[in-house]
């Protein structure tokens, strides 16, 4: 017998837990919806198989026909800030270097390098989960940063590839997740009290969570 929804077992009136399998894939396909249909569109995401499998599928076409790039960032998180001023400023030399070496400027230098590294790795790991192309300007905000290129369908030409291996960051996103839990206190990161073995205290919690949403919503127009 079916099991029909009745006062018992029926979903709560203001809102339900869905997994997050479900929301990642609802995302990307309201992503393909708001992009609309431009010559070609560059993602970037976190390393996560839910991520990569939700914009794969939304986005499958597009990828067929090369209109589609994606990439996944890596970076040490867990470096203290003078060690990440320390790498930021002793890879400007290496960059120079690599600037006058290639005849041309940074950023097209930085491209056809990570292309000529993505081509080596290509010849020797047939996986393409082992080809991380380590990127060479190190950032405060994304030290030791590598890539992995996701949409490699032997037609790409390798200079393209090159140039979504040098954009690659998730600084845009990341930016906009820190205001998100420093301005908005229904989000803010739990706090782990002392006084209580190091449990976390979620103070502020949304007590109903539509709030959440149009908090969310204001805040996205605010920013735009």
């Amino acid at each position: 017998m079916a099991d029909y929804p009745a006062r018992g077992n029926q979903l709560p009136p203001d809102g339900v837990m869905t997994h997050l399998d479900y929301t990642s894939y609802a995302h990307a396909i309201l992503m393909r919806r708001l992009i609309g249909q431009p010559s070609y569109t560059t993602i970037y995401m976190d390393q996560d198989e839910v991520l990569r499998g939700a914009y794969t599928s939304a986005f499958d076409a597009r990828i067929a026909f090369g209109r589609v790039g994606m990439a996944t960032v890596q970076f040490q998180k867990l470096l203290d800030i003078d060690e990440k001023r320390r790498l930021s400023n002793t890879c400007k030399p290496r960059l120079r270097q690599l600037e006058n070496m290639c005849g041309c400027r940074l950023e097209l230098a930085i491209s056809r390098k990570m292309a000529w590294d993505y081509a080596k790795l290509c010849a020797t790991h047939s996986d393409w989960r082992k080809r991380w192309v380590p990127h060479p300007k190190d950032t405060i905000n994304e030290p030791h940063r590598r890539i992995q290129y996701l949409t490699d369908n032997n037609r790409k030409n390798l200079e393209d590839i090159g140039w979504t291996f040098s954009g690659a960051t998730l600084g845009p996103v990341d930016n906009y997740f820190m205001r998100i839990r420093r301005k908005l206190y229904y989000l803010e990161r739990p706090i782990p009290s002392h006084s209580n073995a190091n449990r976390l205290y979620y103070g502020y919690q949304a007590y109903d969570p539509k709030r959440v949403a149009q908090y969310l919503e204001i805040f996205r127009v605010y920013t735009n």
